[in-house]
């Protein structure tokens, strides 16, 4: 009877067991999906960054998407504001906008290139910073959509989106909407394939050396460096340059850093001299000489030469060896303005030359022939007056004088990084002939002279040779002490006797372009020289 009673107690005890722990499961379940349900209902999720397709040089150098960055998530409630003057240090904004972002009760996020110290209500993740510090013209920016707005972003925008991706950070938030401690933040979403993109025609080192160089000696001008046989663009540098990330700042800036000045047409002066050199050679006229007594008269007007004090009697090479303007302003008066625009056009001025889809040089100024004065057509023998080329043109004139009389066609993109090889190869290697190789040869020997012993001695690189033209332009523009200022140029191609590279390099109100391009090229062309050996 007693073993009956025990085990009967243990049955209906393992019964209460079993149904109390049964109810509690139903309970612990239905609080389970309530907490779920409130959780889910209450999660944010803020975006960290989005990628776009990398831009490359033309040995596959990444020119964006090349450098670390990182991404501080910002939570206003937890953070200690004894911080914010570090973060703001770190991350390179004021601390008036650290405490603004704060103010507003919302989770924000700030980039720094550096990973920052361990702080409360910071948290950090590592990702991909868009740009470098080179090419910003012509790499161009995105806006706030992630879209592009100029340059290469912009022409090739629906490609470098495809090629993009983006990661966000996603939280549990309270019913103040603030992250909920314990519960965790989760990362989502993949780089994509970002690493896929656009393969430039640029040389990632010539770039670099290049903007380098340009704002040693100048705070506005340009360079353009192209293969002399191909036309493919090594180097388009612009300066002042901007900020990409921050192009509100350049919008608001007075001095055009926006403008991309190797593309944009300028005032030309005695580069010019190579097409009227051409243009004679071509008329028969090489054998011509003129006595320079540091002036000139035509139509009742005097015009100078840049060495007043007179350069003696004159021919052709030695002329354009020392620039003497009082010559080829004689030569012009002979040849006639037809003869010299005709020659001008061949050798391409005044054509619209586009480098990539959507990325264009402007056409300049190129006066029409017809009703020309003899006052208007001595402005027109040196590359003064009315006349305008950009840099990129003046980069095209050099290349013809270095590989035997062909005009090159200007080309920026070179096809598409898709998984891991080149897609499309869209390289233009198109040139014409348009000047006799015996012609071009002898501008050749010309430059090579120039930079030997007449104007461009600046511009000798310390081995190689070189070839070249300088120039000073008038700008119709006068500073406070009434002073005209100048644009000046030296254009010229490296090295002397067998010349890869065609060199433009401009500048605003420069001195000369002996004294402030001519140290550029050649220290463009030293870097070229280390970067071949």
């Amino acid at each position: 009877m007693v073993k009956r009673m025990k085990i009967a107690l243990i049955v209906t005890t393992t019964a209460f067991a079993a149904l109390a722990a049964y109810i509690g499961t139903i309970a612990l379940g239905s609080m389970d999906a309530t907490v779920g349900a409130a959780v889910g209902s209450r999660q944010k999720t803020v975006p960290l960054y989005t990628t776009r397709g990398t831009i490359y040089d033309h040995d596959l150098t990444p020119l964006t998407n090349a450098d670390k960055q990182y991404y501080l998530l910002i939570d206003p409630h937890a953070f200690d504001r004894t911080n914010v003057s570090y973060v703001g240090e770190t991350c390179g904004v004021a601390a008036r906008t650290v405490i603004a972002k704060l103010d507003r009760g919302e989770t924000f996020v700030l980039t720094s290139d550096s990973c920052p110290k361990s702080m409360d209500g910071v948290y950090v993740y590592e990702g991909i910073r868009r740009y470098g510090d080179i090419a910003a013209h012509l790499i161009g920016y995105v806006g706030g959509d992630g879209q592009g707005v100029a340059g290469l972003e912009k022409c090739y925008d629906k490609q470098l989106s495809y090629f993009g991706g983006g990661r966000s950070v996603t939280f549990v938030t309270n019913a103040l909407r603030h992250p909920m401690a314990g519960l965790g933040l989760t990362v989502e979403g993949e780089n994509g394939n970002y690493k896929d993109g656009l393969i430039t025609t640029l040389d990632a080192g010539i770039q670099r050396a290049a903007e380098r160089a340009l704002a040693k000696y100048t705070d506005k001008g340009a360079v353009v460096v192209l293969d002399a046989d191909s036309g493919a663009i090594r180097c388009i540098a612009s300066l002042p340059t901007y900020d990409q990330t921050d192009v509100a700042d350049a919008v608001k800036a007075t001095d055009g850093r926006l403008v991309n000045r190797a593309l944009a047409g300028q005032t030309v002066g005695s580069v010019f001299k190579i097409v009227v050199t051409a243009a004679a050679i071509e008329a028969g006229m090489e054998d011509f000489t003129h006595t320079c007594g540091g002036s000139i008269r035509v139509g009742g007007r005097d015009f100078t030469c840049q060495k007043e004090e007179a350069h003696g009697e004159m021919t052709l090479e030695t002329a354009f060896c020392r620039s003497c303007n009082v010559y080829f302003i004689a030569l012009g008066q002979m040849l006639g303005a037809d003869r010299i625009t005709e020659t001008a056009v061949r050798l391409g001025f005044s054509e619209r030359q586009e480098i990539a889809d959507g990325l264009s040089a402007g056409k300049g100024n190129l006066p029409a022939s017809s009703g020309f004065s003899a006052q208007k057509l001595a402005n027109y023998s040196i590359g003064q007056g009315e006349l305008l080329a950009s840099p990129l043109q003046i980069a095209r004139l050099a290349a013809l004088c270095a590989n035997g009389g062909y005009l090159v066609r200007p080309t920026l993109v070179k096809g598409f990084y898709v998984s891991g090889r080149m897609e499309g190869d869209r390289w233009l290697r198109y040139r014409e002939r348009v000047i006799e190789r015996e012609t071009a040869e002898k501008l050749k020997t010309f430059c090579i002279k120039a930079v030997e012993e007449g104007t461009g001695k600046n511009a000798r690189p310390s081995a190689g040779g070189a070839g070249g033209k300088t120039a000073s332009a008038q700008t119709g523009v006068f500073d406070a002490e009434g002073k005209e200022k100048l644009n000046v140029y030296f254009a010229g191609f490296y090295p002397a006797d067998r010349p890869e590279y065609a060199i433009a390099v401009f500048a605003e109100d420069g001195v000369s372009g002996g004294a402030t391009c001519a140290p550029v090229f050649r220290e463009i062309c030293g870097a070229i020289g280390v970067k071949k050996h």
